[in-house]
């Protein structure tokens, strides 16, 4: 578990431009995360062979919450509590629950101790990207393959200590944050004590779909002369797809801005 607790209080002294008997606020913060796991490991050694797989399953739960309660003018100046409020107190709450359920796996063998393959693989399904009519976009699978060969196990090569090669290919899923897929009400400025609700000032995307991350990676790791001279060398080219953005739109829409999957960014 991950947990913490703030309470902050917000003090401005009167001013003669915006403040002009000061201000005053609470705030208080709460977040948690609880991860549940299982996980099951079998290993064996059977003659040059070597195994270690492992299945297991994974549940996150975050829960977030904030209450701030506050007075934009004072009755009497640097008395800092809410009982002095001269306007009626404005009250702005916000929660979000969020939760992950994942299975993996994981599969490492090895033959000898020059040649060494990792095979895993993972499934989420995350409620952020799930709306109210359906659930079809909250699962995503991503994989991940990678080898090593010990050359210098293999074969004497004049003044080589060591030499490696190594090869991989591996895939990421990520989601968002809770409530991009669907439209809420957030509390706004009271009018005349009475509580007001206001549309989110982002327009929600019920297809949005999940990011992915594809990579490709080479390398090399070569040592001279009994380890004094080396050469680590490492390729790499990395794709992401369906990035969640957040895009401006004209204020005339009643938004600041939209939720969307678009573009793609490449580094190597």
């Amino acid at each position: 578990m991950d947990y913490s607790n703030d309470a902050r209080r917000l003090l401005r002294h009167y001013s003669t431009n915006r403040f002009k008997s000061g201000a005053y606020g609470e705030h208080d913060v709460f977040f948690r995360e609880i991860n549940t796991d299982v996980l099951l490991n079998y290993t064996k050694k059977i003659n040059d062979f070597g195994f270690d797989i492992s299945l297991g399953g994974n549940q996150m739960n975050q829960n977030f919450k904030s209450d701030q309660t506050q007075t934009s003018a004072l009755a009497q100046p640097a008395l800092f509590t809410l009982a002095n409020a001269a306007t009626p107190l404005e009250i702005f709450t916000f929660s979000s629950r969020k939760r992950i359920n994942s299975t993996y796996g994981s599969a490492k063998l090895s033959f000898k101790n020059y040649l060494f393959v990792d095979v895993t693989g993972r499934n989420d399904w995350s409620s952020a990207l799930a709306t109210p009519q359906s659930t079809g976009n909250t699962s995503f699978f991503y994989p991940s393959v990678s080898t090593s060969l010990v050359v210098s196990e293999l074969v004497k090569i004049p003044k080589v200590s060591f030499a490696k090669l190594r090869a991989s290919y591996a895939q990421i899923g990520n989601d968002t944050d809770p409530y991009q897929t669907a439209g809420i009400f957030n509390p706004a400025t009271p009018f005349n004590s009475a509580p007001t609700l206001t549309d989110q000032n982002i327009i929600a995307n019920p297809n949005l779909l999940p990011e992915q991350t594809s990579s490709i990676e080479l390398g090399a790791d070569v040592r001279f002369f009994q380890d004094r001279l080396g050469i680590d060398f490492t390729y790499y080219n990395s794709l992401t797809e369906n990035q969640i953005l957040s895009l401006p739109v004209s204020n005339a829409t009643g938004y600041s801005q939209r939720v969307t999957n678009g573009g793609s960014v490449r580094s190597k």
